[in-house]
C-alpha cells in the first residue's frame, strides 16, 4: 500500500481576519481528532503565523490520510526516531511529511518511505551562476551531464526534480543529509515517483519495496473554515 496526498497550505489570513486565539483553536482540533496532540505541541513552539499554518496544514492532512485507513489520530502514539523521523508506535503503517510555503504533502505506506515537495526557488531562476555552483555539490556525475546538456530555461526545473528525489531518498532511509548528496545517483535507482503539481512545484516519493504500486496522487483541499466551524 502506497498513497500520496497533497494540498495547498492553509492561508494565515483566515486566522488573522477572525482574530482567532490559535492555541485555543488547536486544543479544540486535538479534542475533535483533527490533529494529533504531538502536532499541537509542535505548533505551540512556532511564533510565526505563516509557519503555524503550514504545520497545522501538515497535521490536518496526516489526520485525513490516516482516517482513510480507518485510523484515528486520537488512538495512535507518534514517536520519533533518532533522526527525528516520526512513526506510529505499534503500527504497520508508516508516514512521512513535507511542505513548502505553498503546499503540504503526505505519503502513507506499509513500508518505510520518504516524500519531498519543493517549489523552484526564485534565486535559482534569477541567478544561473548560483544554480550552477549548487549543482556541482548536489548532482551526481550522470545527473550533472544531463544538467549540462539541457537549455538554461529547463535547468531550474530539472534541478528541482532531482532535489526532491534526493530529499525523499534520505527521508526514506532515515539517514537525513548526513553525507554528500552527489553520491546519490537517482538515474541508477528505480525507487522514485515524481509529479509536477503546479507550474514550478514538484513532488517526489521514494519507496524501496512497492513504488510501482503508487497509482494515484490525491489532491486534497484543506478548509480551515470547516475545521473552525466544527471547533
Amino acid at each position: 500500500m502506497l498513497k500520496v496526498y497533497y494540498a495547498k497550505c492553509i492561508d494565515s489570513n483566515f486566522i488573522k481576519e477572525k482574530n482567532i486565539d490559535s492555541n485555543v483553536f488547536m486544543e479544540k482540533l486535538v479534542k475533535l481528532g483533527k490533529i494529533h496532540h504531538e502536532r499541537y505541541k509542535k505548533i505551540q513552539k512556532i511564533s510565526n503565523i505563516e509557519e503555524k499554518c503550514r504545520s497545522l496544514s501538515a497535521g490536518l492532512l496526516v489526520s485525513y490520510a490516516l482516517a482513510v485507513e480507518d485510523i484515528s489520530v486520537k488512538d495512535v502514539q507518534i514517536k520519533y526516531q533518532k533522526n527525528n523521523k516520526p512513526y506510529l508506535e505499534n503500527s504497520n503503517i508508516f508516514y512521512n511529511i513535507s511542505h513548502t510555503q505553498k503546499y503540504v504533502a503526505v505519503v502513507i505506506s506499509d513500508c518505510e518511505s520518504g516524500i519531498d515537495v519543493e517549489t523552484a526557488r526564485k534565486r535559482w531562476k534569477d541567478n544561473p551562476k548560483s544554480l550552477e555552483r549548487l549543482s556541482k555539490k548536489i548532482l551526481s556525475l550522470s545527473e550533472r551531464q544531463q544538467f549540462d546538456n539541457i537549455c538554461n530555461e529547463e535547468k531550474t526545473a530539472y534541478f528541482t526534480k532531482i532535489w526532491t528525489k534526493k530529499e525523499s531518498y534520505v527521508k526514506a532511509t532515515g539517514e537525513g543529509i548526513t553525507f554528500n548528496l552527489s553520491e546519490i545517483d537517482t538515474n541508477d535507482m528505480e525507487c522514485f515517483f515524481t509529479e509536477q503539481i503546479d507550474a514550478d512545484t514538484y513532488l517526489s516519493v521514494c519507496c524501496f519495496e512497492n513504488i510501482n504500486n503508487l497509482k494515484k496522487v490525491i489532491k486534497k483541499q484543506l478548509k480551515l473554515e470547516e475545521a473552525y466551524k466544527d471547533a
